[in-house]
This record gives C-alpha cells, sequence and structure tokens, in this order.
C-alpha cells in the first residue's frame, strides 16, 4: 500500500497488521465482563505469538472486571 507523505510529497508503504482475539458466547462465557476478559487474553496471545495473527478465546476467565 502507498501513500505520498505530505510534507515531503514523497512515496511512503504503509504497512498495517492486526491481532485479533476470537471468543464466543457462552463457550466462554455467560456475560459481558467475561467475554471481554477472555478476548482481552486471546489478543494478547495473538501479539505474543508474532502478530498478524487470530486467536481463539481457551475458555472463559474466572475474573470478573466493571464494564460501565
Amino acid at each position: 500500500m502507498g501513500a505520498t507523505d505530505r510534507r515531503t510529497g514523497e512515496l511512503a508503504v504503509i504497512t498495517l497488521t492486526a491481532s485479533i482475539g476470537a471468543a464466543m458466547f457462552p463457550d466462554h462465557g455467560r456475560d459481558l465482563s467475561t467475554l471481554l476478559l477472555a478476548i482481552d487474553d486471546a489478543v494478547y496471545r495473538a501479539k505474543d505469538s508474532g502478530r498478524d495473527r487470530t486467536v481463539a478465546a481457551k475458555g472463559p476467565v474466572k475474573k470478573q472486571i466493571a464494564v460501565e
């Protein structure tokens, strides 16, 4: 993918990557906070395994977080 640098007018290369965590209700959690924790864990495992990957949650996470 290419773009023009506004400051120099030169062609610049833009590189994008994505690390994605996936979780399914009710397999990985029965409420929003548990699902979010499972997704968060999966995202960090995707990043740790080399980035630019999709990783599924392992199972429900035992901790709870407050979701407003």
